[in-house]
């Protein structure tokens, strides 16, 4: 069982809004503390990422790590346990859902939706 939440692709308008709120000091700490709170859940953080600092940022920035998603979502692999079976399987995925809310929150809040179709390079 796999249990994720976030935003798996950004459009380029999203990934702008995604920069410009974590490059923010009050937003930015915002989401680094929902990170945090989803690390002490053992959820974790995945997107994809740059590997170089992007445009317009500074590669001593404190978020810089941040800076270089272009996605990002929580998640946990549970593997196949035995509760999956059971009534416990809604508990887990409900806490683990619980435990992601304030990263989603602050996707929603500061990110948003986007009207641009998602800009996918061929490999």
């Amino acid at each position: 069982m796999y249990v994720s939440g976030g935003i798996y692709e950004m459009a380029s308008d999203q990934v702008d809004r995604y920069r410009r709120s974590v490059a923010e000091d009050l937003s930015g700490q915002a989401l680094q503390a929902a990170i945090t709170a989803a690390g002490k859940a053992k959820l974790v953080i995945l997107g994809d990422r740059l590997t170089r600092v992007p445009p317009g940022y500074h590669k001593e920035h404190p978020r810089l790590d941040l800076l270089l998603h272009k996605s990002m979502y929580a998640s946990r692999d549970f593997g196949c346990p035995e509760w999956l079976k059971t009534a416990r399987a809604k508990t887990e995925i409900l806490k683990t859902w619980r435990a992601m809310q304030p990263l989603i929150d602050w996707l929603d809040k500061y990110v948003g939706p986007s009207d641009k179709p998602i800009e996918r390079q061929d490999t």
